[in-house]
């Protein structure tokens, strides 16, 4: 995300529930997920075009081995 793909957008769930995840500045962490992963986060609220939802900031990530 953004225009050198230095911001990560993810969609996680823990089974039952969809979040919407972002992570300024961890754009080249992305690369190395695929499937599970540990993830530091806080809850903000997020309010686009007048539309407010709840989106998890993500602070650190790594891959896990589940």
């Amino acid at each position: 995300m953004g225009n050198r793909r230095d911001h990560l957008r993810l969609k996680l769930s823990d089974g039952r529930t969809f979040w919407t995840a972002i992570g300024f500045g961890l754009g080249p962490k992305g690369d190395d997920l695929a499937g599970f992963a540990d993830i530091v986060y806080r809850l903000e609220e997020s309010v686009w075009n007048g539309v407010r939802s709840i989106q998890l900031r993500i602070i650190d990530l790594h891959a896990s081995g589940e």
